[in-house]
């Protein structure tokens, strides 16, 4: 009885032929979806009535889905990346529970490995992790789906119940629905290159216009864990200059400047590379 509509923002890489497939292959058919991509940008395996590609003037993952998020033509809206990994139920037990929230609600699935199915968060315990969190996020330290003084987020790794929503103050940009009428429609975020702390930005415009953020331990979707990849410290030194340069500007643009907390934990995470590369050269 309910039409969905699906933006996907995407270079077309290889992984986005599957995520359609599986999205189309599910027990709610979204009505559309719609593939937002670069001019120029060839697509191919996706012959499907229901997708339309929406060429885009700017290449930019927040821009080309502010693109799409224009043209869609339906109340309920899901976002989603170009490489997530769905069940079959995702789209109707997901709209399911969506029904039940207030309409100026935005609304995340769970998030999991697929290799394991673990949360792709991790749990904090102990006194080190204890001590890190107090230094990140002052006497609050560890709590589920907040973002903290430090200006990082902390993820949602597992419910009191399994059944239950959980009211969060952001969500993972993977994969969010809405109601048409709640979408942010202009760009937040006009900065060149990977989209670092994107989520944190929409999180932050989506509760600046009275939107309520939640996150189910019902429904999952899911990734492949990137933690597979072989370390390089170059990359790992260049990804945390990029991460440093957005999570700032995030900082100035909600929070009017950074702190020490934000300062530390960039040198905690300077010296956990630093660790790594060591430790990793002599195994």
């Amino acid at each position: 009885m309910y039409k969905i509509s699906i933006v996907i923002a995407t270079l077309g890489g290889i992984q986005l032929s599957k995520t359609v497939k599986l999205l189309n292959e599910g027990s709610l058919i979204p009505d559309e979806i719609l593939i937002c991509v670069p001019i120029g940008t060839h697509i191919k395996n996706l012959n499907y009535d229901n997708v339309r590609i929406i060429p885009t003037m700017i290449k930019g993952q927040v821009a080309q889905r502010i693109e799409g998020f224009k043209k869609v033509k339906n109340e309920f809206v899901l976002q989603i990346d170009d490489d997530i990994l769905v069940e079959n139920n995702f789209l109707k037990d997901l709209l399911h529970i969506f029904l039940k929230l207030p309409d100026n609600s935005s609304f995340s699935p769970s998030f999991k490995f697929i290799e394991n199915n673990m949360s792709i968060y991790s749990s904090y315990t102990g006194f080190l992790n204890t001590l890190y969190y107090f230094l990140i996020n002052g006497t609050c330290g560890y709590k589920q789906g907040v973002i903290t003084k430090a200006g990082t987020e902390i993820g949602v790794y597992s419910f009191d119940d399994s059944n239950s929503t959980l009211e969060v103050e952001w969500l993972p940009g993977g994969c969010i629905l809405h109601r048409k009428k709640n979408l942010v429609l202009h760009n937040y975020f006009p900065y060149h290159g990977k989209a670092y702390c994107e989520d944190l930005f929409h999180s932050c415009e989506l509760k600046k216009r009275g939107i309520n953020l939640y996150i189910t331990g019902i429904v999952h979707a899911y990734i492949t864990d990137p933690r597979t990849e072989v370390f390089k410290i170059r990359n790992q030194f260049s990804s945390l200059k990029n991460d440093f340069k957005m999570r700032s500007k995030f900082c100035k643009n909600y929070y009017r400047k950074t702190n020490i907390n934000f300062f530390i934990y960039y040198f905690i995470r300077i010296n956990s590379i630093i660790y790594k590369t060591l430790f990793w050269s002599k195994n």
